[in-house]
């Protein structure tokens, strides 16, 4: 006599697996959007660096908003850092601001790539986040 799983028994072990599917779903968009933020921040966080020594390379607050940044301590147009325009499939980064104190660096999303931007301060890595359109920050 052969024997095989009774249609109660697959509803169930289908119902369990919907269950899980329901648990684990959200948690793995959370996830991603925690990562995109983690990228974004970071990479805010590199060209604020490049910013300060480019700041400092000049004895003073001025800075560049155009890539790439070169700085160049020696004044020997042999670059100490360079920094190219980050490359990434989730932001698009830019520098706005005519002194290192009023500096705003955003991160953009790509179309499709999430909701939300960000804005961060070069020179006290003070951040906020926004909608699609834009984010607001004043920095001191």
């Amino acid at each position: 006599m052969k024997r095989g799983f009774t249609l109660i028994e697959l509803i169930i072990v289908m119902v369990i697996i919907g269950i899980l599917a329901m648990i684990a779903v959200p948690r793995i968009f959370v996830n991603i959007e925690n990562a995109r933020q983690a990228e974004a921040l970071g990479t805010m966080r590199s060209i604020a660096d490049v910013l300060k020594a480019y700041a400092a390379s000049r004895s003073g607050t001025e800075i560049t908003t155009s890539f790439p940044i070169q700085v160049d301590f020696q004044g020997d147009n042999v670059y100490e850092y360079e920094m190219n325009a980050p490359q990434s499939s989730n932001f698009v980064f830019s520098v706005t601001g005519a002194s290192l104190a009023s500096a705003v660096i955003r991160a953009m999303p790509q179309a499709g790539k999430g909701q939300v931007s960000y804005c961060m301060c070069a020179d006290s890595l003070k951040n906020t986040k926004g909608t699609t359109a834009a984010c607001t920050i004043t920095c001191p």
